[in-house]
């Protein structure tokens, strides 16, 4: 029977990090240690040269912005803490530069470091999953030679960076692996149409804890006018285009709530301050407590946050969990959860 699971991330929440950091991969991790799983995650966060972020730290907003993802300006050092039960081992992995592999004197290293690790604890994985394939490809396939165990990659993109990355090691990497996980379908869709279907795969959604949940309010749809949006404030969410898309519409009396920091609120502001007649129905609230949010979701009448490389919203479900007609894009995380 299997009992215990290594976790290989590249992300996961501490409190010495910035809590826009995803804890996504926590919030699988914590429910398996509920059920009496015992887990154990590496987090191999990458460490570049000191110059590098001395380089970047100007334009830190805009880049986040522009790329849609945090970026994180300071190195991190080995650690270990538990989190909600679950034991964590931080050993950041050095790079030349971001997206780059790794040498292969830090494969060894870090491989040989997670096996100590394991042995110390007397903890010997019957599964190791991991989230995100870069650095994770190059520690599962010698770990899984090492512990003859099955190992299962999720996806949180649709491949194509496995391929640039990767290049002529892809079949061999195809082979090797026991499951591909997907966290949405359009993700699952195009990675078997670039490399073939997968014999093993599953759907790696997220949820919304039921203490998050409120029972929704019967809400008046006749006349649309209470709007909401709430998400960081870079440009693949496309905030602006929904503030544009409301103004070039024929809907008059309208309330649009924006709830989010980030290098946009500076377009918003702009646009704003060009149309001034915007001033009555565009409100930039900044970051809100989840309670207030959730209070925002019930007076809402629609929830629309039109993200791309979304891998899977929570906010969506929070959003129709309050009753909102919900709308996100096609084609990206929550297509096939919204179905219309």
């Amino acid at each position: 029977m299997l009992k215990n699971i290594l976790m290989l991330t590249p992300e996961y929440p501490a409190d010495d990090l910035e809590k826009e950091f995803t804890p996504v991969v926590h919030f699988f991790t914590k429910e398996w240690v509920k059920m009496g799983y015992r887990v154990i995650v590496i987090n191999t966060p990458a460490n570049f040269p000191s110059i590098m972020y001395k380089v970047a730290k100007p334009f830190r907003r805009r880049l986040e912005s522009m790329m849609g993802i945090n970026i994180r300006m300071y190195p991190l050092s080995d650690r270990e803490y538990t989190l909600d039960g679950v034991q964590v081992k931080r050993q950041p992995v050095h790079k030349a530069k971001p997206h780059g592999l790794l040498p292969a004197r830090e494969i060894k290293r870090s491989v040989d470091s997670i096996i100590a690790y394991c042995e110390n604890e007397k903890f010997t994985p019957d599964i190791i999953i991991a989230h995100w394939t870069n650095p994770a490809i190059d520690l599962m396939l010698p770990l899984k030679r090492h512990y003859q165990v099955p190992i299962a990659m999720t996806m949180h993109d649709d491949g194509y960076d496995f391929r640039r990355i990767y290049k002529n090691r892809v079949g061999e990497i195809l082979s090797e692996m026991d499951l591909w996980g997907f966290r949405n379908y359009p993700m699952k869709r195009d990675f078997e149409k670039e490399y073939g279907m997968c014999a093993k795969s599953y759907m790696c959604f997220s949820g919304v804890p039921e203490e998050f949940i409120q029972e929704a309010k019967p809400k008046d749809f006749s006349a649309i006018k209470n709007i909401l949006y709430v998400g960081l404030l870079m440009k693949r969410k496309h905030s602006l285009e929904l503030v544009k898309a409301l103004h070039q519409s024929d809907i008059c009396d309208y309330q649009l709530d924006i709830v989010g920091e980030g290098n946009e609120k500076n377009s918003i502001e702009a646009y704003i301050e060009q149309n001034p007649e915007l001033g009555e129905n565009v409100h930039l609230l900044g970051r809100l407590p989840r309670t207030e949010v959730g209070k925002k979701m019930q007076e809402a009448q629609v929830f629309c946050m039109i993200s791309e490389g979304e891998a899977f919203g929570l906010v969506y479900i929070e959003a129709m969990a309050a009753g909102c007609i919900t709308i996100a894009s096609r084609d990206e995380g929550f297509d096939g959860i919204i179905e219309d």
